[in-house]
């Protein structure tokens, strides 16, 4: 049978999401996971793989580097803000330097402060308003609503 083009196939994705702070000792992370990729990439053979992830901390790091080399998976990071602004909001060296070397993984990466403030019309996010957002980003979604 000839190979599918990847082109073709429905990617299965996972998402990363974490917080900033204490993170899991590294070791754990991998041993209870890394087992569980493996099991996935059995069960989807010819399925592509994506990651979505914002990078909140160490664990989510660890957790795409994982998926990147367990199941073959492409890296899109989603970021609040964009990557300089965001490397200054971590807390040391080694986080800056972690953040800077799994963000090389990525195939893409998303901005959503730019994304906002281009597709939105809006000035930025905001956390005034009764739902989180400010009456800027509420306005640009009703438009595109």
């Amino acid at each position: 049978m000839p190979k599918i083009s990847e082109d073709y196939l429905i990617p299965i994705v996972i998402g990363v999401s974490g917080r900033k702070g204490a993170q899991p000792a590294e070791k754990s992370i991998s041993s209870h996971l890394a087992p569980e990729m493996h099991k996935l990439r059995n069960t989807f053979p010819s399925s592509p793989f994506v990651v979505i992830s914002s990078l909140a901390g160490s664990g989510d790091c660890q957790l795409v580097r994982l998926a990147v080399e367990q199941l073959r998976a492409k890296f899109i990071s989603v970021l609040p803000f964009p990557p300089d602004k965001y490397l200054s909001t971590l807390p040391d060296e080694r986080s800056r330097r972690e953040f800077g070397e799994t963000l090389g993984l990525a195939e893409s990466s998303i901005d959503i402060s730019l994304l906002i403030r281009t597709k939105l019309g809006g000035g930025g996010i905001g956390f005034n308003g009764r739902y989180g957002i400010d009456r800027e980003v509420r306005s640009g979604l009703h438009r595109r609503a």
